[in-house]
């Protein structure tokens, strides 16, 4: 596996310990971002993470990552971790849909569920097959749904989604609705607000566990019984932040079926990286402390 993270950084507050032509910068003043791809392994990335503890907490701007898995590890896997594409919006709750907060964690608030219909805005919901908004409400197209039925895959059920301006049902869409909650998030997974951390944001971290922390950065390891789990499912732990209308999602897992349908289907809107198992493990607060690689 290759993983590779996308940095934007404050080129100010970086460009004496990165060297001239490192990355793109855009922009020529005192605001200029600098965009960086690096790998842990490489020696500047230990330095910008040496800054970042050192009290530059605001040399990052946004990042992401990219893990690319060859043929072999693909076709070992026994786990993968479904990743949904950008959210939509407005979600639910601003297009009337109701939320029983007593439902979810009652320090937290994650995994309330809505209370009776999903309503949401036609003109807003993807152009791909699959999506999730703000609040990871996930829709499907009636076609994925068929489909996801003929290949007799198992988890979740499609439930009718509303106009919000008729409360008409919103035909060739559905919403994703009870997906199982059954996999644990253990060691070594890692959970930071970035991957220049490496302690955790404690205010982040629910004192329950059901949200461990803002973002997963490393790839998921979980303990699960696959024998039992359906083809699509969900971990019982969250990440993300409950914030105006967003909220936390857990982690989405699918067996090789799910992958394999969303290949031969050609599927739109959600990519794979591998998950890996770890029976027997647990979650302890080691998971989101120092990252140790991998």
């Amino acid at each position: 596996m290759k993983e590779v993270y996308h940095l934007r950084l404050r080129n100010r507050l970086v460009k004496d310990i990165l060297p001239i032509g490192f990355g793109k910068i855009l922009g020529d003043n005192e605001f200029a971002i600098r965009v960086v791809e690096i790998t842990r392994s490489d020696p500047y990335f230990e330095l910008l993470q040496k800054r970042y503890r050192n009290g530059e907490e605001f040399i990052l701007t946004s990042w992401s990552v990219k893990r690319n898995y060859t043929k072999q590890e693909i076709g070992a896997a026994r786990l993968f971790r479904v990743r949904l594409g950008t959210p939509f919006e407005p979600c639910g709750e601003d297009c009337g849909t109701e939320y029983e907060e007593a439902t979810g964690c009652r320090v937290c608030g994650a995994g309330a569920e809505h209370r009776g219909p999903l309503y949401l805005r036609e003109s807003n919901l993807p152009r791909t097959d699959i999506g999730h908004s703000i609040a990871d409400e996930i829709v499907v197209r009636r076609g994925f749904a068929e489909c996801f039925w003929r290949y007799n895959l198992t988890g979740p059920t499609f439930n009718p989604i509303y106009q919000k301006s008729n409360k008409a049902i919103i035909e060739g869409w559905f919403e994703v609705a009870d997906l199982p909650r059954l996999a644990n998030i253990v060691e070594p997974t890692n959970v930071f607000n970035n991957p220049l951390m490496t302690l955790p944001d404690m205010g982040q971290i629910c004192p329950v566990g059901d949200t461990i922390g803002l973002n997963l950065v490393s790839e998921v390891y979980v303990d699960v019984d696959l024998e039992q789990a359906p083809s699509f499912f969900a971990t019982k732990q969250f990440t993300g932040v409950r914030r105006g209308m967003l909220r936390e999602t857990p982690v989405y897992l699918a067996k090789p079926d799910f992958f394999d349908f969303v290949k031969k289907e050609d599927i739109r809107g959600l990519s794979f990286e591998i998950a890996h198992l770890r029976p027997g493990s647990n979650f302890s607060m080691q998971v989101v402390g120092e990252y140790r690689g991998g």
